[in-house]
């Protein structure tokens, strides 16, 4: 691993971007051509920040795209489409949305599937992420190298540290820190201060951004961006990178996972079903609510479900 860490740490970050995509690169160890790649975004309640609420992932093989880099496609669609999109609730927050600083709607997502996850399954799900065996039939082999990726990602690992737990540097396997920030410096794209948003990165490249600020949108859009910054032999198309997005928003919802359960009601508190179809609904009640005179707001959840902290 120390090999592939020496490796990443003699280029910038958009040429390893674009070796994790298939690029050759010569002198890259051999342990280097088994990088995975891990997208990620994080989402906490605007009124206590340490209150995580979604993860957005999303993975992919380095051996899985040498192919597809000869062969991109428009806008690299053939690329993103041999990504994975997952789209993480946490169970015991799920109900805090932010509606006024930071507003994003976490029923919005538009890429991969929504999964409800405990605290402990969200911990393993990212462990699982963080430690690919070299050899599934033998583990003696070790882990593939982990290049982690994001847009400001400085807080998005300490984040998951003190939430869940999880602790990518114990692990081991990441290699490289890469940022689409960095990158967007190194391919010559400015925003109007020293960093770019990753809005105005979306809309650099003519992509419609929308319902940003839901973990997995975010980290979809990163990647995105990401890709049209770094590949120099996309071939001419009529099909928009618009298009290619909208396609893709499709494609990466039939790749299902196990991880966690797939609906969880944020008004009762109950698996099996998904808010706006609560049966409750009737007999709702939030006392908290109702003693600080929000009489409409208490009768649509219970007492647990409230997103009042104060």
């Amino acid at each position: 691993m120390d090999v592939a860490r020496q490796f990443a740490s003699t280029r910038s970050h958009a040429d390893l971007l674009r070796f994790a995509l298939g690029m050759h690169i010569d002198g890259a160890p051999e342990i280097a051509q088994n990088a995975v790649v891990n997208v990620l975004d994080c989402e906490s309640f605007e009124h206590d920040h340490g209150l995580l609420t979604e993860v957005g992932l999303v993975s992919f093989e380095r051996c899985e795209m040498v192919e597809a880099f000869k062969d991109p496609g428009p806008h690299g669609e053939n690329i993103l489409k041999r990504m994975y999109f997952y789209h993480l609730r946490l169970i015991s927050n799920a109900h805090f949305v932010n509606r006024q600083w930071c507003p994003g709607d976490p029923e919005k997502n538009h890429f991969g599937n929504t999964r409800f996850l405990t605290h402990s399954e969200v911990k393993s799900a990212l462990n699982e992420a963080f430690a690919w065996p070299l050899d599934p039939n033998d583990p003696s082999k070790g882990n593939c190298p982990v290049f982690f990726m994001g847009h400001a990602v400085s807080n998005d690992l300490r984040m998951l540290q003190d939430s869940v737990g999880f602790d990518a540097a114990a692990l081991g396997t990441v290699v490289a820190t890469l940022d689409t920030q960095q990158i967007a410096r190194d391919v010559g794209i400015r925003g109007r201060g020293h960093q770019i948003g990753l809005q105005t990165l979306a809309g650099f490249f003519g992509v419609q951004y929308r319902d940003p600020h839901t973990a997995c949108n975010d980290a979809a859009y990163t990647i995105i961006a990401a890709v049209q910054m770094v590949l120099n032999n996309i071939p001419p198309s009529d099909k928009s990178l618009q298009s290619v997005v909208e396609d893709l928003e499709v494609s990466s919802q039939a790749e299902l996972t196990t991880w966690g359960i797939s609906k969880y009601c944020t008004c009762c508190g109950q698996a099996g079903h998904l808010r706006f179809r609560c049966a409750l609904k009737d007999r709702l009640f939030c006392n908290r609510c109702a003693a600080a005179g929000r009489e409409n707001a208490a009768h649509s959840h219970i007492d647990e479900m409230c997103s009042r902290i104060h």
